[in-house]
């Protein structure tokens, strides 16, 4: 969401009614969108195969992905190689979308005639280059192609010429059926003043021009400048659009040069201040000087210890340094290697493909500088070592894309900072007060705003092409390749292992490495571009505009390969349909942290004892092995003695990792002490919002959690003490009690708290007893000093205080349900203590098991009296979310070997222990089917194929965010590396879908849907009351004084989203997404349908036979797909068979009646059967009958009497 902010009070922002109204939001944010069923968001996909394109590189051409082609066009445009540019853009027609060459082609039109010197006014060039798009090219112009037309001839030097040239491209485009405001909205080409030149040369008349033009025909040049701020207006408007990127744009705003910024400055706490455009400054050092910040940091650290005599074994920052030195002259030596091959591609020398190989991805570093790319290398190698499993390794496909990925980033990045001066700001010619009133201007407004937002941070030129994962993973091999030459005493070395039956590549660090990861301050290795926020971040307008400034984020965060989603989502944005949703991003990322600095003294000073304490292991964990038998020990004795010692070398090598990963949040958290801290958000595909930086954040463990802290304090209140007090015993592990029992928890350990406080090590050590050790720190410390302050209610609090769902999964279900028990059972109903159905499972099912032992039962004997609140609770907790039965088994199996069951026995009993729901059963039933359908014209066309059955399960929320599940069948390609053969994932949305995945995530995945649409309501609605509110899926924070407030909101968003029918809603959606689609059943002998479908398809088959008989054959269509409807409705389980094998199905289906015929050969062995067979007569061999028909969903579980508006009435539905 937009914001209004100044320079004086730029931490308030205000989101006003009008805002909210505008943008299609009901007046209470809670209210959910309605989704349109006649106006789906469906798309089709093309199957197509990977497509080649030769580009020339001297005398010889060279094949590669013609999408790879269009990645190596935008980099030899970056690097002003024109020519190069041109020839590859002349022989991609007919490999990549038209939308992505007409930008490619605008993209050269914009390099070569805007930003370059050498045709700029050229209007020959231009005019030559519209006759070779339309003709060679062959793809038409568009509103930008003509704006960059107008553009040249506006640069021309001979006026009269230009303007005639002028008037013809303008009539031209009008007459293909464009529109002069079309060109003029071209903003990013098109200026104010060139605006007013066309409308002086053009002389338009009011019809020529939309709305927003004809005010220029009428009122005169208005300077933006001078356009006073409107006083006391709290909603958005023309100074909200302004003011989000201002701080970026504003010339005369005193800005703290960058230059000025020591690495210092960058890293260590500096006084508090609330100056937003100093911040500014600072964040772009954050971003923008990253690479440099890091050097800078090593050579000091390389200084200071040749200062104490102990180079060889300096610093962390010193060994990082000594890397770079050895990298860069090998990364300078190969990027003049590639400048020579350059010289000789010139000269059309002769090239073994190994070369031109190595030509064409060089050029994709070319565009950094040795010195960056040397430093992002070695930074993205030692960040993967320190947030990954470092004690297994990281996988060499996985560490080179990183590595590449980092290096685009880079790119983007840089062209990022060369637009940091361009405004969203549209052109309105209004005066800010008229637009704020006119609601169909501001909505005007906001359209251009998205639309330029989108265009900005596509780069220079305004397209991009993204690289893909086999440019990343190329040009991560050609930079970790030369780190592993060259790196100092075998930093790292290279192995085979297997996983699976496969080898796989891992890339490790030497145990001397890793020892110092351990030990050693991380500050050096931190890569600043993924860090929490010095500012609020940018607000989400767009699909990929938002978050971070200097740096391209994206609203959703999925592997390159999940491009169905992607593009879902992208046209959801274009549409507006995600208004909603950015804004409760935004909300999200509005909330101020900061560090709590209590408790982080406590931590560092257990930390630097190396110690093993609390939640953080031992720097140096002892690894004891039990001895080895001798040689003459039994053969199975031996085996459990490899495996208990592999499991205590996998235990000593989780301490060790988790060691590395907790030295890496506390140097962040280290560095952000004093400092303002936010946290900018990205959803997943299922909708759920999660921090982008992603090694601290308040989604993190306890010690995360205890060093977190609103910026902002509030006074406690009555309410505010009350829910402190109730706090503390939820993060100590007491919280299935009511809440007075809750308050007097913490007052009877009154004692202890105080100790706690004042003596944190050397104490009781009451608080380490805790559930969340380190959250229940934090509450001591805030709580002792409340009680300690002359009047507790004054108490000015910082401390987020939690409300967790119970079961959340559950409560959706029992809603969606009306289930009155399950409601009951998960806190939806009023009751005087709050009910745990973790507890009340464990009863239900010790009763049965004693029941069962009784009975003799020998499964039941093995878990009885083993049956606890513990054993069950993951396994339904993960039940609601779709665990199979595999890994419930799983679950349950391994909590009993904890308890000391008997590992055999272990894997028997669980069967006994799983359960099922109804509403599950119908999600699962509806992606079974929807994966195993087929669209109808393919169907007609025969010949179906296993490669055919592409349907994903896709579905909408409530807040309009299109859902697609990234199953498919994995299609992997070969990519060879300068370090190894590598495979990836086939970037194709046409792979068959994984049948089994979709299928069983499909309920987990819609009541995550449902649950982060339920966080997203709420964070609008807790924004509408002011309300300082974070967010981790089930759980909500606030101020303690404020959690009365928020328990309304989380209330009434909940009912507000379960007062519709959500499923009948989903199967309306289902059938109409699907309605063309024909799934291949095959109907069992035991079916009571049997006989009448039998029936219908003899009447069919025979009916075919006689000539000229259509009507009756359409008639009898009409009968069985009505008959097949009725079966589907009302048979269940009708067995849904896999895809069906391509010689069962290789028919000619043209006409739908034929299918029948594939049938007719059994028919032939299947006389009537008579009732009345004589007894003891053979009866004749009946076969299940297999036939395509129309996809049906079964109907809606009937919903139970539980009414959702008595959740207004119950105490712990978050508590």
């Amino acid at each position: 969401m937009l914001r209004v902010f100044t320079a004086a009070t730029a931490s308030k922002f205000i989101y006003p009614a009008r805002w909210v109204a505008v943008r299609g939001y009901a007046a209470a944010a809670t209210a959910v969108t309605q989704i349109d069923h006649d106006n789906l968001l469906i798309l089709t996909f093309a199957s197509e195969t990977r497509k080649t394109r030769g580009i020339i590189l001297g005398n010889k051409v060279i094949q590669i992905h013609s999408n790879d082609a269009l990645s190596f066009f935008d980099v030899s445009l970056s690097l002003n190689d024109f020519d190069r540019a041109r020839s590859i853009l002349l022989r991609l027609e007919g490999t990549v979308s038209a939308p992505d060459l007409l930008a490619a082609c605008n993209k050269y039109l914009y390099a070569t005639a805007i930003e370059s010197t050498k045709y700029k006014g050229d209007i020959g060039f231009v005019a030559e280059w519209l006759d070779i798009m339309e003709r060679t090219i062959k793809v038409s112009p568009d509103a930008r192609t003509f704006a960059l037309l107008i553009k040249t001839c506006l640069d021309s030097e001979e006026e009269s010429f230009n303007t005639w040239t002028m008037r013809y491209y303008l009539k031209l485009f009008v007459a293909k059926g464009g529109s002069y405001s079309a060109i003029l909205d071209e903003e990013s080409i098109l200026t104010e003043e060139d605006v007013r030149k066309i409308m002086n040369i053009m002389n338009f008349r009011q019809g020529d021009l939309s709305e927003r033009y004809r005010s220029y025909l009428s009122t005169k040049e208005e300077k933006l400048a001078d356009i006073p701020p409107v006083e006391g207006c709290k909603g958005p408007g023309l100074e909200l659009l302004r003011q989000a990127v201002s701080p970026l744009t504003d010339s005369s705003a005193e800005i703290v040069p960058l230059t000025d910024l020591s690495p210092e400055d960058i890293h260590k706490a500096v006084t508090q201040n609330d100056d937003f455009l100093r911040n500014l400054a600072r964040q772009k050092a954050l971003e923008a000087h990253a690479m440099h910040s890091a050097l800078e940091k090593w050579r000091f650290d390389h200084e200071q210890m040749k200062k104490l005599g102990i180079v060889q074994t300096g610093g962390f920052g010193s060994l990082l340094l000594s890397w770079y030195q050895a990298l860069l002259p090998a990364i300078e030596e190969e990027l003049a290697c590639i400048a020579v091959l350059e010289t000789k591609i010139a000269k059309r020398e002769q090239l073994p493909l190994k070369e031109m190989n190595k030509y064409i991805h060089g050029k994709f570093i070319s565009l950094l500088t040795p010195e960056k790319l040397a430093v992002l290398t070695v930074m993205e190698l030692v960040k993967a070592a320190t947030t990954g499993d470092s004690a297994i390794g990281l996988r060499t496909t996985h560490a080179l894309i990183e590595v590449g990925q980092a290096v685009e980033s880079e790119i983007v990045s840089l062209q990022l900072q060369k637009k940091e001066n361009s405004s969203l700001l549209p052109r309105m010619n209004m005066k800010p007060s008229a637009l704020l009133r006119s609601d169909r201007a501001f909505s005007l407004a906001l359209k251009i705003a998205r639309k330029r937002a989108e265009e900005q941070v596509l780069g220079v030129g305004e397209w991009r092409n993204r690289w893909s994962e086999d440019i990343q993973l190329r040009v991560g091999a050609f930079l970790t390749s030369m780190f592993l030459r060259v790196a100092k005493f075998e930093v790292t070395h290279y192995k085979d292992t297997g996983e699976k039956g496969k080898k796989l590549g891992i890339l490790k660090w030497c145990p001397e490495v890793m020892a110092r990861f351990a030990h050693e301050p991380l500050a050096e290795a931190i890569h600043p571009k993924q860090l929490p926020m010095l500012i609020p971040p940018r607000p989400w307008i767009s699909y990929s505009s938002g978050a971070y400034y200097y740096s391209i984020s994206r609203v959703l965060r999925s592997r390159n390969s999940d491009i169905e989603q992607n593009i879902y989502t992208k046209k959801a944005s274009e549409l507006g349909n995600l208004d909603t949703i950015f804004a409760a991003l935004n909300v999200l990322g509005d909330t101020c942290w900061s560090i709590n600095r209590k408790v982080f003294d406590v931590i560092l000073q257990v930390w630097n004892t190396g110690k093993a304490f609390a939640t953080i292991p031992s720097a140096s964990p002892e690894l004891e092995l039990p001895p080895e038998p001798q040689g003459g020990t039994n053969p199975i004795a031996r085996a459990e003695w490899v495996k208990t010692c592999q499991a205590l070398h996998n235990e000593h090598s989780n301490l060790h990792s988790r060691r590395c990963d907790l030295n890496y949040k506390m140097e962040i958290a280290r560095a952000f002490i004093g400092e303002r801290m936010y946290f900018p958000h990205n959803l997943d595909f299922r909708g759920r919002a999660y921090p982008i930086p992603p090694h601290f954040n308040h989604l993190g463990d306890d010690l995360s959690r205890g060093l977190l802290n609103f910026y902002e304090g509030k006074e406690l209140g009555e309410s505010g003490f009350r829910w402190l007090k109730i706090h503390l015993a939820n993060v100590y592990g007491y919280d299935k009690a009511s809440f007075s029992e809750r308050e007097d928890f913490a007052m009877q350990h009154l004692t202890d708290i105080f100790d706690s406080a004042d003596n944190p090590l050397d104490g009781k050590s009451w608080w380490q007893q805790a559930e969340d050790p380190w959250q229940c720190f934090a509450t001591c410390l805030e709580l002792t000093e409340a009680l300690r302050s002359p009047d507790p209610h004054k108490f000015i609090s910082y401390l987020p205080v939690h409300q967790d769902g119970t079961c959340n999964g559950l409560q959706h279900y029992a809603a969606l349900g009306g289930d009155p028990l399950g409601a009951q059972q998960v806190n939806l109903t009023p009751s005087e203590r709050p009910h745990d159905i973790y507890t009340r499972v464990a009863e239900l099912v010790a009763a049965q098991v004693n029941k069962d032992a009784d009975a003799g039962n020998p499964s039941a004997k093995l878990v009885q009296g083993k049956i606890s609140r513990k054993l069950v609770k993951r396994t339904v907790m993960t039940n609601v979310y779709g665990v199979t039965f595999i890994g419930a088994r799983d679950q349950i199996a391994t909590h009993l070997k904890l308890t000391g069951f008997d590992r055999d026995n272990a894997f028997v009993s669980p069967r006994y222990i799983s359960p099922k729901f109804k509403i599950q059963n119908w999600l699962s039933h509806a992606a079974r089917i929807i994966c195993k359908s087929i669209p109808r014209e393919i169907v007609e066309k025969g010949a179906v194929k296993n490669t055919d059955f592409q349907a994903s399960v896709i579905w909408t929320t409530p807040l309009n965010l299109p859902v697609v599940q990234p199953y498919r069948a994995p299609s992997r390609r070969q990519v060879c590396t300068t370090i190894q053969t590598c495979y990836i994932d086939r970037q194709d949305v046409t792979r068959p879908v994984h049948f089994l995945k979709q299928k069983n995530a499909f309920p987990p995945n819609f009541i995550h849907s449902l649950d982060a649409t339920h966080m997203l309501m709420s964070a609008l609605a807790c924004n509408e009351k002011n309300l300082t509110y974070a967010a981790v899926h089930d759980s909500y924070w606030t101020h303690a004084t404020d959690v009365d407030t928020m328990n309304v909101v989380l209330r009434e968003a909940f009912i507000d989203l379960h007062q519709q029918d959500i499923m009948e809603k989903l199967k309306k959606e289902m059938e109409e997404r699907y309605k063309n689609h024909k799934t291949y059943y095959t109907l069992k002998t035991t079916s009571p349908y049997y006989n009448r479908i039998r029936s219908s398809l003899k009447k069919l088959s025979l009916a075919k036979r006689v000539k000229n008989n259509v009507e009756r054959i359409s008639q009898l269509k009409a009968e069985f797909d009505k008959l097949t409807t009725t079966l589907l409705q009302d048979e269940y389980d009708i067995e849904l068979v896999g895809a069906p094998k391509f010689e069962e199905l290789e028919v000619d289906a043209s006409d739908e009646a034929e299918v029948e015929e594939s049938l007719e050969t059994k028919e032939k062995t299947l006389p009537d059967i008579d009732e009345t067979t004589v007894k003891g007569e053979t009866k004749p061999r009946i076969s299940d009958i297999k036939f395509w028909v129309n996809l049906t969903f079964p109907p809606i579980p009937r919903r139970g009497g539980f009414d959702v508006t008595q959740l207004r009435k119950s105490k712990y539905f978050f508590s």
